[in-house]
């Protein structure tokens, strides 16, 4: 075909054969004159059939995108034709700006442009491009989540070189106009970049020091607070989320709590000591989210048994971040623990939260303030000062980067008061639950079990999706249920993580397996034969349930090392408890009999 159209020096193309015609010129010879002909006959068409008729764009952006990388993925093709495909780029950003109705769908025009202008000035190019072009107009309806997937599926955030918050865009443009400006940019760009929780963790690493810290410390030099407090949030909530571990929670976390704790410093002033009422200390709570999640279980267990001691050692008061809960609500009514939900008396905004906050503290007369777990705005909001004696109960990590706490709170079960983690002391408390089990929930629970065949073996997992997402423990799964094909595995979260899902398909384990969501935690540890824990962060409230209800508990204590962690989890999961003959198993007649 290229031939014939040869020897004729025409080519007319359209975009519903252009496929085709392309297959003709792909084996073509650059060092022989006939083909280098053939092709500038070719290219000729084609930049015809681009710019239309008056040099003006008309194309088929869908098509143009997948033919891109054919036509520049030769060198010599962008360098014989950089000027007519620089004509192109240029056409195509300019329509992605002045996108109308009438143009073709906007994200194919700037997918085709980001495509070239990769090819031509390279990624960080292509980047800075695609994000001008994005946060141009905050009005733009594109989906910038669905280029950062395609992006980062297609290997472009590999290896990327001389990538900086400068490369890409004016750190001053970013953090200049409203708030709800400055966040609509910033959302846009950390979307582009694919900045989400199942990113690998070297991407995840450059993201957060290149693009994110950056546009924090611009925003806090300005004292534009409330973005950098919304920035933490984001770098809690996937950041510090996607390597559970102590050294990971320490070294992240030391990345942006001495800039959080300088900028709270703006707002500190001396405190004087309140009045105690009946010679009790008035002691706040704070919390984040009104949920039934373990570390507020444990919160409310020690508020619950704080309350049958007479004298009160202490009057509790707790203060909700966000959200409202009926139960939560109900059952801190019932042992006499005055409440105050920040949802309902201040606009969504942190900084104007955690300064409320802090005026609510004063006037309520609260003499220490214990903030329970989760790090969000805490080194913000200690270096206010919310209260005279401010206290950090963790029940999760326990990194050493704050400056502004007077004491550190964790749950151990162990003989010791106190315990070290990096160099810091903190007093243990054991864990104490109540209600662990409910025997309405048997029938419910035996009928789920009851669409699982006899036979089977009901693994459960019960747990956050970040936990589970864990690649030794997934690796252990996953051979388990190979290695056992009577098995069936039971996973929860928020929403089903890619990670895992990644994880079943490579194996073809997804039959054996079912996302089951958020659920009651009481009902699925009767549902289950074996709880099994993730690590390297382990579980607390639902391993005790599944205890509570004489099911084998199964994990990996302490690894120091990804090996021993490989062995751990499979050591245990690997041993004759995973056989059909389950209730004649001794192993099994032994955990039962331990666990109950």
């Amino acid at each position: 075909m290229g031939d014939r159209l040869f020897h004729n020096h025409t080519l007319e193309l359209s975009w519903g054969t252009v496929h085709k015609t392309i297959a003709g010129y792909l084996d073509a010879n650059t060092n022989d004159d006939s083909d280098t002909e053939r092709l500038s006959i070719f290219y000729d068409a084609l930049f015809k059939l681009i710019c239309g008729r008056k040099e003006k764009l008309s194309l088929n952006a869908s098509v143009l995108i997948e033919i891109t990388p054919y036509l520049t993925s030769n060198k010599w093709l962008i360098v014989k034709n950089r000027d007519r495909w620089k004509q192109v780029e240029e056409k195509l950003w300019q329509a992605s700006i002045n996108f109308r109705p009438e143009t073709p769908n906007l994200f194919e025009v700037i997918l085709s442009a980001l495509s070239i202008t990769a090819f031509l000035e390279g990624r960080v190019a292509a980047l800075k491009k695609v994000v001008g072009t994005i946060l141009h107009d905050k009005n733009l309806q594109v989906d910038a989540r669905a280029i950062g997937e395609l992006c980062s599926n297609k290997g472009w955030y590999q290896n990327l070189p001389s990538f900086t918050l400068n490369g890409i865009v004016d750190p001053n443009f970013v953090i200049r106009g409203s708030d709800s400006e400055i966040r609509i940019k910033v959302k846009r760009i950390l979307d582009i970049l694919a900045f989400k929780i199942d990113q690998r963790q070297d991407w995840l690493s450059e993201i957060v020091n290149e693009i994110i810290l950056p546009i924090m410390k611009s925003a806090l030099t300005q004292e534009k607070y409330q973005i950098a407090l919304g920035l933490e949030s984001e770098l809690c909530k996937v950041y510090l989320k996607s390597k559970e571990t102590e050294e990971h929670y320490n070294s992240a976390i030391a990345l942006w709590a001495p800039m959080m704790e300088t900028a709270g410093k703006t707002f500190y002033r001396n405190l004087g000591i309140p009045t105690n009422k009946n010679n009790a200390p008035k002691v706040g709570f704070f919390i984040h989210e009104a949920s039934s999640l373990s570390h507020i279980q444990l919160m409310y267990s020690a508020l619950e048994g704080a309350s049958k001691i007479c004298p009160r050692h202490f009057y509790p008061i707790v203060y909700i971040f966000n959200g409202y809960n009926e139960k939560l609500s109900s059952d801190l009514d019932q042992i006499g623990v005055e409440t105050t939900w920040l949802s309902q008396e201040v606009a969504p905004n942190e900084l104007d939260r955690l300064i409320w906050l802090r005026e609510r503290m004063q006037r309520d007369q609260i003499t220490a303030c214990v903030w329970i777990s989760v790090t969000a705005y805490m080194a913000f909001a200690f270096s206010m000062r919310l209260a005279p004696t401010q206290i950090w109960w963790s029940a999760k990590f326990h990194p050493n980067c704050f400056n502004n706490i007077d004491g550190y709170i964790t749950c151990h079960n162990t003989g010791d008061y106190n315990v070290q983690f990096f160099g810091r002391e903190w007093l243990t408390i054991p864990i104490g639950y109540r209600d662990l089990y409910d025997d309405s929930l048997i029938e419910p629970a035996r009928d789920i079990r009851n669409k699982f065949n006899k036979s089977d073996i009901v693994l459960g997992t019960l747990a956050r999706e970040e936990k589970i997402a864990s690649p030794d423990f997934l690796s252990t799964v996953v051979k388990i249920l190979k290695d056992n094909p009577n098995t069936i595995w039971l996973y929860t979260g928020r929403e089903d993580h890619p990670m895992i899902q990644k994880y079943l398909d490579a194996a073809n384990v997804r039959a054996q397996s079912q996302f089951i969501g958020w659920v009651n935690t009481k009902l699925y540890t009767q549902v289950i034969d074996i709880f099994a824990d993730t690590w390297p962060l382990g579980s607390g409230l639902v391993g005790t349930q599944a205890m509570a209800c004489g099911k084998p508990y199964v994990f990996y204590h302490g690894y120091s090392t990804p090996e021993e962690g490989r062995k751990g989890l499979m050591g245990a999961l690997g041993m004759p408890i995973l056989q059909s003959d389950q209730e004649n198993n001794s192993t099994t007649i032994k955990l039962n009999q331990i666990f109950k």
